[in-house]
């Protein structure tokens, strides 16, 4: 499998497959500390684990991002998740700020130039 680091699509798209893969990473989660505190082995190893486990959970939780970042023609906009903590709108907030420094839209307008190819 590939890295991506953009996505292109429509919005109800986009939504549908956020919403998709955050039921997905969900669940795979409760599967995950099922399985962990299923018997006396799976706890000790889970308490090996417990660090890298913690930093993956961390990797995983969007409130570290804040939201997702969409690029329109003439600005950009931060979607923060509706049930944002204040944590999730600081990482909102940074994205934008970062967002707004480094001239994405400009940026984007430069490199993918403006025909109609």
């Amino acid at each position: 499998m590939a890295d991506t680091d953009v996505v292109v699509t429509d919005g109800y798209t986009g939504n549908m497959v956020l919403k998709n893969l955050e039921g997905t990473a969900k669940s795979i989660g409760k599967m995950l500390k099922d399985t962990i505190m299923s018997s006396t082995k799976n706890k000790l190893a889970g308490a090996i684990l417990k660090k890298d486990l913690a930093e993956f959970a961390k990797k995983m939780d969007y409130s570290e991002y804040g939201g997702s970042v969409l690029l329109g023609l003439e600005g950009t906009v931060v979607k923060a998740h509706g049930s944002s903590n204040a944590k999730a709108f600081y990482s909102a907030i940074r994205q934008a700020k970062i967002a707004g420094e480094q001239n994405i839209v400009q940026t984007m307008k430069e490199t993918v130039g403006e025909s109609n190819e």
